[in-house]
């Protein structure tokens, strides 16, 4: 099988913003930083499924997470969404993404919001 592009990243083969790293997991920007501050909390170990990780990279994940979630909140003055994922890419993952409005509801306004890529990550790091 096929490396996926999240272990491409975490080996440096493939460029990043990393936030975060540890010896079990990753934290890097999103490439779209549509929603400034989009944040990918992802396991060095590549699988597919969130309940097919041994407990303690799960844990670890979740750690994690909350610890980025905090900062990125602090950060951007927003609320911050969590999903996990792994349909994009096989591999699973935990985006962190701040949120100004849902539904009408006002959670803040985004004070990364117009920032370049390389700003967003310097405040973040």
């Amino acid at each position: 099988m096929s490396r996926t592009v999240f272990e491409r990243v975490i080996d440096g083969e493939l460029p990043s913003r990393k936030v975060y790293e540890n010896e079990t997991v990753v934290a890097f920007l999103d490439i779209d930083q549509s929603d400034e501050g989009h944040l990918l909390v992802v396991p060095r170990i590549a699988v597919d499924k969130f309940y097919e990780l041994e407990d303690e990279v799960w844990s670890e994940l979740m750690r994690v997470s909350k610890e980025l979630a905090v900062r990125l909140e602090r950060v951007t003055g927003c609320r911050t969404r969590m999903e996990i994922l792994g349909v994009d890419v096989p591999h699973v993952h935990v985006h962190l993404v701040p949120i100004t409005v849902v539904s009408g509801k006002v959670f803040g306004e985004n004070k990364l919001a117009g920032l370049s890529a390389d700003e967003i990550w310097e405040a973040l790091k």
